[in-house]
Parts: structure tokens; C-alpha cells; sequence
């Protein structure tokens, strides 16, 4: 008996401030990954993530970012782009998981920051979208342009 191991890549463009973030601050506010598992059973695994940036200026802006994973819709929390995050008791049990994206690479006008090698499982609970949100790890001068980032998730779906 063969299995088929479907693997995919989903990327989302985030919107954000050109601003300056504090430590900790909401980079992008509440992300959709639609459609992260088409098949029925709704489960997988996230193997990597990778944020691009297209005009860090050889600056490391996006270096250790953290990506916050939910399973379902975190509804009860509020997400406010350049601000602290504090995720609802009602949402807490939706949490994967916290990845920190400690693996920068930086050339004169653009940058890659990521973590490979994951294999975080997930079962989406009440649609076949993924939830996520990122946190700035270490305060940055700012972004120069309100459409510079992509988050790119690998999954392999059960």
C-alpha cells in the first residue's frame, strides 16, 4: 500500500507599519494561512518558516522574530499591529506552538530570517486555516515601506 506525503508552501504578504518597533510588539497583526490542510482530516506538520524581506537595507530588522502558531481562529484575542501582545485565556489552548526565527541572512538590500528543520504536528479544529502572528524579539529602527515582508510556511500534510 502507498501513501502519498503532499507537501506545500503558503506564503502571506504582511501588512505593517513603517515604524519603529519596541521589544515584543505585534509585527503584523493576526495572520490567515487559508486553506493549510485541503484534505479532510485537517492535520500535518509545519516544517519550516521563513520571513523574506525585501528591503532590510543590509540592517537585520527581521532577525529573531517570533512566530506565534494557532489552530483555530484566536477570536478572543485582539491583535493590534506595533503593540504588546497579550493572547486571551480563551485562546491560549488554540496555541501549536512559539517558533523563534534565529537563522538571519542578510545581503545589501534584503534579508531572509528563519528555522528549518521543524516538525511541529498540527490538527486545525474548525476550518482548514492556520492562525499566526509574529512578535519583534529585539526593538528595530523601523521598516521602510509597508509591504516589504512575506511569511512562508512549509507544511506536509498527514
Amino acid at each position: 500500500m502507498s501513501t502519498e506525503i503532499k507537501h506545500d508552501i503558503f506564503e502571506v504578504a504582511i501588512t505593517h507599519q513603517a515604524a519603529t518597533y519596541a521589544v515584543d510588539d505585534l509585527l503584523g497583526g493576526k495572520i490567515t494561512i487559508t486553506d493549510a490542510d485541503d484534505q479532510k482530516h485537517r492535520s500535518g506538520s509545519i516544517k519550516y518558516i521563513t520571513l523574506i524581506d525585501l528591503s532590510s537595507e543590509g540592517v537585520d530588522k527581521v532577525t529573531n522574530i517570533k512566530v506565534t502558531l494557532f489552530d483555530s481562529d484566536p477570536d478572543s484575542t485582539t491583535f493590534t499591529e506595533n503593540a504588546a501582545l497579550d493572547i486571551d485565556d480563551a485562546d491560549l489552548p488554540k496555541v501549536i506552538a512559539v517558533v523563534l526565527l534565529d537563522d538571519h541572512y542578510k545581503w545589501t538590500d534584503n534579508g531572509i530570517t528563519q528555522k528549518l528543520g521543524l516538525d511541529i504536528p498540527f490538527r486545525l479544529r474548525d476550518s482548514n486555516n492556520l492562525y499566526a502572528c509574529m512578535r519583534v524579539k529585539n526593538a528595530t529602527s523601523g521598516y521602510n515601506s509597508t509591504a516589504e515582508l512575506t511569511l512562508r510556511i512549509g507544511i506536509e500534510e498527514d
